[in-house]
């Protein structure tokens, strides 16, 4: 079902928070970083927390991520992703 209220989002709109999220907030995000450090706003001396930050900002999030290999992966069949998922659980079943 299509338009107002529907929950599938069409391939262009798709593409475009893909290639934001990519693309787009990555740079924007390091350049907040170290524009921070620069001005004196992170602590001195701890590459740790500015490591941290900025590989917050350079990684894509984990729905992203499952998102985008479905779309490079559409040939995988999401009956072999149930099965493997339900075997998973009844792996951490077992351990338990």
């Amino acid at each position: 079902m299509a338009g107002a209220g529907s929950s599938e989002l069409g391939l262009r709109t798709t593409v475009a928070i893909t290639f934001t999220r990519l693309f787009l907030i990555p740079p924007m995000g390091m350049s907040v970083v170290l524009m921070a450090d620069k001005f004196g706003f992170l602590p001195p001396g701890n590459k740790m927390f500015k490591f941290v930050l900025l590989l917050q900002h350079s990684m894509p999030s984990s729905i992203l991520a499952g998102k985008t290999s479905w779309l490079l992966f559409p040939f995988v069949k999401h009956d072999v992703l149930k099965e493997v998922r339900a075997e998973l659980t009844r792996q951490r079943g077992n351990q338990q």
